[in-house]
């Protein structure tokens, strides 16, 4: 195995990758030739959050654990928190062939790297995460930081924030709508606010049917999506793009972007053919108050039905 080599972390106390020893100011970090990307991760009781550092994605993500996650160990929350990242990463081809450097403020999850566990529930996911990232082609360190450390700070803050693009509609404006066009594939959604048994994630889901829907076929079923507000324009291209049929839920806003994609004044555009207005409950699985999308709106919401057979 290639000697360590000493590398200065903007003055963070770390632990080393190899046995878990703190050290002041430096930490032993493995040499190698893949290009390296760094990320942080802070797990809540009900939700986890990574975040991309040195690395051109820029991006955040954030997994809204189950009933049953929530009751594990803060250890192996953290460490189910990586797995399900780099499952992610796998779907997406993010990681392929890369030096990860993973950091946290849990000591227990370097250990459980490093040495593994007695504890079977915890080893187990070890074990997946070492094959997976055998799979992956990828070198994976995790390093502990403080949880002073201005990168733990903001992933901290970000598993806090509300989620207010994860919200629904309520029950009985779905089935509503469901009588005059059955959907069978929720594009938009997760395991904790799904309305069709057959879903698509934004994230890995075990569950889900594929994760996320910008990468796939629209032309697997009719679609319900009940989106992020701010992916609507994004959508509606799509839709204008590829052969599918379903319903759009939309906020009824004239001045957003995305209106004069729909309507050409008061006459809809295709393939829209059909437009219910309604004014539902907005359910929201965080709690997310401070968004307009939030129990029942000021506005009208927009049920908007299309069907292209390009």
């Amino acid at each position: 195995m290639d000697s360590p080599i000493l590398c200065w972390m903007e003055g963070a106390l770390l632990s080393s990758a190899l046995d878990g020893a703190v050290v002041q100011q430096d930490a032993i970090i493995r040499p190698s030739d893949r290009p390296t990307c760094w990320v942080a991760s802070d797990s809540l009781s009900f939700k986890a959050a990574i975040k991309f550092f040195k690395d051109n994605s820029g991006s955040n993500f954030t997994f809204t654990l189950t009933s049953n996650e929530r009751a594990m160990s803060s250890g192996l929350r953290e460490l189910l928190a990586i797995y399900k990242m780099m499952l992610h990463a796998q779907k997406v081809n993010l990681l392929q062939e890369k030096s990860i450097i993973w950091l946290t403020d849990s000591t227990n999850v370097v250990s459980f790297w490093n040495k593994g566990s007695s504890v079977k529930a915890v080893q187990s996911v070890v074990f997946d995460l070492v094959k997976l990232v055998k799979n992956m082609r990828c070198d994976l360190q995790i390093l502990h930081l403080r949880r002073s450390d201005p990168r733990i700070v903001e992933v901290d803050q970000l598993s806090k924030e509300k989620d207010s693009d994860n919200w629904s509609l309520d029950y009985q404006s779905f089935t509503s709508l469901m009588a005059s066009k059955p959907c069978e594939v929720d594009l938009f959604a997760d395991a904790s606010n799904a309305r069709l048994a057959k879903y698509v994630s934004r994230f890995y889901d075990e569950k889900a049917l594929a994760t996320d829907g910008f990468t796939i076929s629209w032309d697997i079923g009719t679609l319900w999506i009940c989106p992020p507000v701010g992916e609507v324009a994004k959508i509606i291209r799509k839709i204008q793009g590829e052969r599918c049929s379903g319903i759009l839920i939309a906020p009824d806003w004239p001045a957003a972007n995305f209106y004069t994609l729909v309507f050409d004044q008061n006459t809809l555009k295709r393939p829209f053919y059909g437009v219910t207005r309604l004014r539902p409950y907005i359910c929201q699985n965080e709690k997310a108050t401070r968004t307009p999308l939030f129990g029942y709106t000021d506005f009208e919401m927009l049920a908007l039905f299309f069907k292209n057979q390009i």
